[in-house]
């Protein structure tokens, strides 16, 4: 389709006379932006709807986004004119395959093109090209090497990004007929280019390890978190002829040079010839252009020849299908059928906001039209919103909670602070919790308070030295051990700490369960005590903010480090009127194995509040007592950065009386499980979940599991923006990590969860504030 462009210019570029001689520093176009246009597409269809610089038209897009955020375009075939970019195509234009244009944000400019210095020659120059006839500056691709002008050509298909190095997919083109109306040319051979993407200097040419061009495979390709899928199609891009096989091969993660394995319909295979199409559902004619976000599988395609004008939205829940049309969408050339035929629909590789963007190029038969008119040879983009995810975990996209929860003691209480008290450590006996053991613990004694004086504690529970990956359940005595948790372990070896808040039983007692052998510490920072009005003690929930975060100074804070942080003047925290604060407090880079203990003034308690492990990121919940001071200390055992987020806090006996912010306990329930839903939610999933009671704030645990990638989840209150605090962090793959939050809930009980990473999530509630 190209080549018969192509050769059907060459009469009109030929009798429009001579080409001028070009000028100095002519080596890229100015600089385009068009902030005003309402969405990318419409800012694609302005940048490219006219002259870019030097760039007067051109068919066949490919962007490859870019980690600094910014998009590299190549066009296959455009013209180039510096001289009079909007004259029309005439004898100063320059044929160029593969222009390359650098996006920034909304501006545009044209990066690889014809070539010249201040020092170019101007006399004339002898050449067999019979586009450069005359003077001129010699044309340069974007990937010259190798090209004979219109013998031998590279074509642009799929891109990946490893490190500093942009790797893209080419086919290698010849001529094999007399140019002509007729398309007469077909692929050699599949090749890798590999770029700087910093600077875009071109550093190497080297067949793909796959070198067949039946299918060629890297036409399109896309990420998981282990592998990198390369898709193809079977045709000989004689594009007349339909050939409805689409194929898909992978690599490990970016080792795009490595040999690719093959499906063949049931495994991944290394024997080519065993490959099987994916094309299961009805058929298609071109090749695909392929996605993936979190669990959705994305991809386009055209339902009829090459010269259609209806793509397809397809979705499979994995590379390799089954793929399923969610969407056909007619488009239309540029302006009528008149005026242009459509080709080559594509898809920019990414998806925004639950929208896709599609191109494809325009050309009108009479090259004489086209000529005057570049706007018929140049591609149009347009918008497609996808449908709701097929795939998807439901938490992303429904509201989740429990139909019904029960209070335990009929009552609502206020919080007393205590000093840091002991209860339980296995590691002074030996004693420890054997893999499905359960002990029974009389909180009452232990802390010298009446049986029925209190009717829940605050708890900071501390695994030690799990003997397998397994999780803890605290819940009140004299019950069944509900299907929660409330600390996870996920390796051996492992020491890790949460906040626990659970009821206590009429005789004072709570119950701890052992997945795995472990020893287990238990600290006392609270209790619940019978109020239904009360000054002191009431929780008030605010929008969760940063206080502290060390890494903004620069280095780790230093090995038995005592930090004082004042709250006192914290804007979302009132001058008065505050006993304790509830606080996120998060360690990062830690040099070694260590703890975090918080704690009011005086001297520094026994407890610990967050335990660490070198090198890794941990978060807990903490509650503590505000110093008469107006702030509290952090004491890190070793060298790391501390964060300190607060989600609310606690009234003092100044503040004013009231019924509002009285903790209730609850039989504890789980509110939100994705694995019981299709699919991993991921990336960007924000979920909504409802606490079943009038409530102002919820005391919950969130767990992530099967986290595929480091990373964070936020907890905040409903019909708010996302905060910039986090409530769990993940620091590598296949973790699970679990956190006390207690979170404030919007007019209809709700609060909302953001996964930055692809992981399951599980909120489990144990009581809540009326």
């Amino acid at each position: 389709m190209r080549l018969r462009r192509v050769m059907c210019c060459l009469a009109v570029l030929l009798s429009l006379g001579v080409a001028a001689t070009a000028t100095a520093n002519e080596t890229g176009g100015d600089p385009r932006c068009v902030g005003s246009a309402p969405t990318l597409a419409a800012a694609y269809n302005e940048a490219f709807g006219r002259p870019l610089g030097n760039w007067q038209a051109g068919d066949v897009p490919h962007s490859y986004p870019l980690p600094d955020g910014s998009v590299l375009w190549i066009f296959n075939d455009s013209f180039l004119n510096t001289k009079n970019p909007s004259a029309g195509i005439n004898g100063d234009s320059i044929f160029v395959r593969n222009v390359a244009v650098k996006q920034i944000g909304r501006c545009f400019e044209v990066v690889a093109g014809p070539t010249a210095t201040a020092n170019e020659p101007t006399t004339t120059t002898t050449t067999t090209d019979p586009l450069v006839a005359t003077t001129r500056v010699k044309p340069t691709s974007f990937l010259a090497t190798g090209e004979r002008k219109d013998q031998v050509w590279w074509w642009f298909h799929g891109g990946d990004v490893d490190g500093d190095y942009l790797h893209i997919f080419v086919t290698e083109m010849h001529q094999t007929g007399a140019a002509s109306w007729g398309i007469a040319f077909e692929p050699a051979a599949i090749a890798l280019a590999t770029y700087n993407w910093h600077t875009l200097e071109f550093l190497d040419l080297r067949p793909a390890p796959n070198a067949g061009t039946h299918p060629g495979y890297g036409f399109s390709v896309a990420n998981d978190d282990s592998f990198t899928y390369l898709f193809g199609q079977a045709d000989n891009l004689q594009f007349t002829r339909a050939d409805r096989r689409n194929y898909v091969a992978r690599v490990p993660l970016h080792q795009v040079y490595s040999p690719p394995t093959y499906w063949n319909g049931s495994n991944w295979v290394d024997e080519a010839a065993q490959a099987v199409s994916i094309s299961t559902e009805g058929s298609w004619d071109h090749r695909m252009t392929v996605m993936h976000q979190d669990d959705r599988w994305i991809a386009t395609a055209k339902e009829d020849d090459f010269f259609g004008d209806e793509f397809l939205v397809l979705e499979a829940p994995q590379p390799q299908g089954p793929w399923v049309i969610t969407q056909r969408i007619p488009v239309a050339p540029l302006s009528s059928p008149a005026d242009g035929v459509t080709y080559d629909g594509l898809a920019l590789p990414r998806i925004v906001d639950g929208r896709i963007i599609v191109s494809w190029s325009n050309n009108q038969y009479d090259f004489a039209r086209v000529a005057p008119q570049p706007r018929l040879y140049r591609p149009t983009f347009a918008d497609v919103t996808l449908g709701a995810p097929t795939q998807s975990n439901v938490i992303c996209h429904q509201t989740q909670g429990a139909a019904v929860t029960t209070p335990l003691h009929g009552r609502p209480g206020k919080f007393k602070p205590l000093a840091p008290q002991r209860i339980l450590d296995t590691r002074e006996t030996g004693n420890l919790l054997g893999a499905g053991d359960v002990r029974q613990l009389d909180v009452a004694s232990a802390l010298q308070i009446p049986p029925g004086q209190f009717d829940a504690v605050v708890l900071n529970v501390t695994m030690v030295d799990a003997r397998a990956p397994g999780f803890v359940t605290v819940w009140p005595g004299g019950v069944g051990r509900p299907q929660t948790s409330n600390l996870n372990a996920d390796h051996a070896g492992a020491t890790v700490a949460d906040v626990v808040t659970t009821s206590v039983d009429a005789t004072g007692f709570i119950q701890i369960y052992s997945s795995a052998s472990a020893h287990v510490i238990i600290d006392v920072s609270g209790i619940y005590v019978a109020a239904a009005i009360a000054t002191d003690g009431r929780f008030v929930a605010v929008p969760p903010t940063r206080l502290m975060d060390s890494r903004a100074a620069g280095p780790v804070l230093p090995a038995r480090r005592i930090t004082t942080l004042a709250l006192s003047g914290q804007v979302v925290l009132p001058a008065r009127g505050v006993s304790a604060v509830v606080l996120n407090v998060t360690s990062t880079a830690a040099a070694a194995a260590g703890f975090v203990t918080v704690w009011p003034t005086g001297a520094r308690p026994t407890a610990s509040n967050l335990n660490v492990e070198r090198g890794m990121t941990r978060a807990n919940q903490v509650i503590v007592p505000v110093g008469q001071d107006g702030a509290i200390r952090l004491y890190n055992d070793s060298s790391m950065h501390l964060i300190v987020d607060v989600s609310g806090y606690y009234t003092a006996a100044d503040a004013p009386s009231s019924s509002v912010g009285l903790f209730v306990a609850t039989a504890a329930i789980r509110l939100l499980d994705s694995r019981q839903a299709a699919g991993i939610p991921g990336t960007g999933c924000i979920a909504r979940v409802v606490v079943p009671a009038s409530a102002s704030a919820a005391v919950t645990t969130l767990t992530l599991v099967d986290g595929h990638k480091a990373g964070f989840a936020t907890m905040w209150p409903g019909g708010q923006s996302r905060p910039n605090t986090s409530t769990v962090n993940l620091d590598a793959p296949g973790q699970t990590r679990p956190n006390h939050a207690i979170v404030g809930l919007d007019a209809n009980r709700a609060l909302q969860l953001y996964l930055e990473p692809r992981a399951h999530a599980l909120v489990d509630l144990s009581g809540y504030f009326t």
